[in-house]
């Protein structure tokens, strides 16, 4: 599962167009793109892996019916859309400048009137490649095995030229995009080999923009992440989560029995994503910040909650790995060269 630094690759990559063509730049326009035939519908939760919130956009009619020769879908992504209140995105989007933002495990992309905030789950990930390889692949629906309710299922055929040597025994092979911000001459996929990725697409009147990105907008909890129990972030708004940290401390000591009393590991315990104080890290995070801080992943998370030394020392490990990731020189190293033009090439 993508955690903090996986987060922060893509965010950097993304603001600051690396890998991309000189032609595409920080005002390059982008326009949001769907690939409803990519969708998949949890039965456990009664829901499609794409959800939209659309309360302040007036833009479009409720009954808007988008037809082929409006736009270039293919009948299998109008069959899919049809009766979905996802319809409305099949439209042509208007343009606008790219902004992204990394809150815990999800990341936040907009551009024109719709923000996505997405969740990789397991296997999901940000692909950038050439608008002509993006055209290439998705002018090619294949029909693929998927929920027995949704008969219109479909992957994209990965062209012969862009397959990476020795990453696979498997002559055909397939791609599932479930949306993509395209420019002219560039394009940020959004890929998931399982279907297990989800968006949330939020809609509005007026244009995003990158003041609303910031933890202090109204738009970022009030709009973004409004109904969703996001974790705070360790590098974007890091008083808040170590207040949050504050309290899961304090409601540990107030529940537990005292410090021999076992409990959940610290590492079981801080992998939880409903917990807001440690949403950035996954069970590979935090091993990493246990040896930082000296601190045995096994350790009952009673213990380190009753005692102050051992609390205090995960806490400034957390926030030193936060500052590793973040810092310039670990940008530089894990970023010095990629190779986006060639999107499905390993990145060293």
């Amino acid at each position: 599962m993508p955690e903090l630094p996986e987060l922060t690759f893509w965010e950097t990559i993304i603001s600051e167009c690396k890998g991309a063509p000189s032609t595409v730049t920080q005002d390059t326009e982008f326009a949001l793109r769907i690939h409803p035939t990519s969708f998949f519908y949890d039965s456990s939760k009664q829901r499609y892996n794409l959800t939209v919130d659309r309360t302040l956009l007036d833009s479009y009619a409720l009954d808007t019916h988008a037809s082929q020769d409006d736009i270039n879908l293919s009948s299998s992504s109008l069959k899919a859309s049809e009766e979905k209140d996802w319809a409305y995105l099949l439209l042509p989007a208007a343009p606008g400048k790219l902004f992204c933002r990394r809150r815990g495990k999800r990341l936040v992309m907009m551009a024109g009137q719709h923000a996505l905030v997405i969740h990789f789950t397991m296997e999901g990930c940000v692909i950038g490649m050439p608008r002509t390889d993006y055209d290439e692949i998705t002018n090619s629906h294949v029909k693929t095995r998927g929920n027995k309710n949704d008969a219109w299922h479909r992957s994209f055929e990965i062209p012969r030229r862009l397959f990476e040597p020795n990453s696979s025994p498997t002559e055909f092979r397939t791609l599932n995009i479930y949306a993509a911000f395209v420019s002219k001459d560039w394009v940020w996929a959004l890929t998931d080999h399982q279907r297990l990725m989800h968006i949330r697409v939020v809609s509005r009147e007026n244009v995003w923009t990158q003041a609303d990105l910031s933890p202090d907008s109204p738009s970022w909890d009030g709009q973004l992440f409004k109904g969703l129990n996001s974790p705070y972030d360790w590098i974007h708004e890091r008083a808040e989560v170590e207040k949050a940290l504050d309290r899961w401390r304090d409601s540990c000591r107030r529940s537990c029995g005292g410090p021999r009393t076992w409990g959940s590991t610290i590492i079981k315990s801080l992998a939880d994503n409903n917990h807001r104080q440690s949403g950035s890290f996954g069970r590979h995070c935090i091993n990493d910040t246990c040896y930082i801080g000296a601190v045995y992943p096994g350790t009952p998370e009673s213990f380190i909650a009753t005692n102050r030394e051992t609390y205090t020392r995960l806490k400034t490990a957390m926030g030193a790995f936060a500052d590793l990731i973040a810092h310039d020189d670990y940008k530089k190293k894990c970023l010095h060269h990629i190779q986006l033009d060639e999107p499905f090439c390993f990145q060293p």
